[in-house]
């Protein structure tokens, strides 16, 4: 018995979080606020390598094996040979690859413009920009059960 599995795998992610780019110019007379918030970008890949299982019988129970020679005269010597053999195989292959072709994270909140603002107080608030990235991979796995 031989079982064979392959497994190939290919991830592109991209993945953007942006508050960036606002603009708030030429006001007159009042106070002018950007707040742009945090941006954040997760990514979380996972890829299983999955298995096999077999669950092989032998047939191979224990036999009972019975010569009987007859007929013989007395005084005489008599050989025998009895050979009992039973065998069962088992294979499993797995075999994979894995590509992480592409995988982009970004966090962005900048680029903010506030110009020729006049009479009023100018204020601009950026949150925390944080990007982050988890790739795991699980490798496959074999059972294999041989029973009589």
């Amino acid at each position: 018995m031989l079982i064979l599995r392959l497994i190939y795998q290919e991830t592109v992610v991209v993945r953007k979080a942006k508050t960036g780019n606002n603009e708030a110019s030429n006001n007159t007379g009042g106070n002018v606020t950007i707040d742009t918030g945090n941006a954040t970008s997760n990514v979380d890949v996972n890829i299983t390598g999955g298995g096999n299982t077999a669950n092989v019988s032998c047939a191979c129970n224990t036999t009972n094996d019975t010569v009987n020679v007859i007929g013989n005269a007395a005084n005489t010597t008599n050989t025998a040979n009895v050979t009992n053999t039973k065998l069962k195989k088992g294979t499993q292959t797995n075999g994979g690859s894995v590509k992480v072709k592409k995988l982009k994270s970004r966090a962005k909140t900048g680029k903010n413009k506030a110009n020729n603002n006049t009479n009023g107080t100018v204020d601009v608030l950026t949150g925390n920009a944080t990007s982050n990235v988890d790739v795991n991979v699980t490798t496959p796995s074999n059972t294999l059960n041989i029973t009589p």
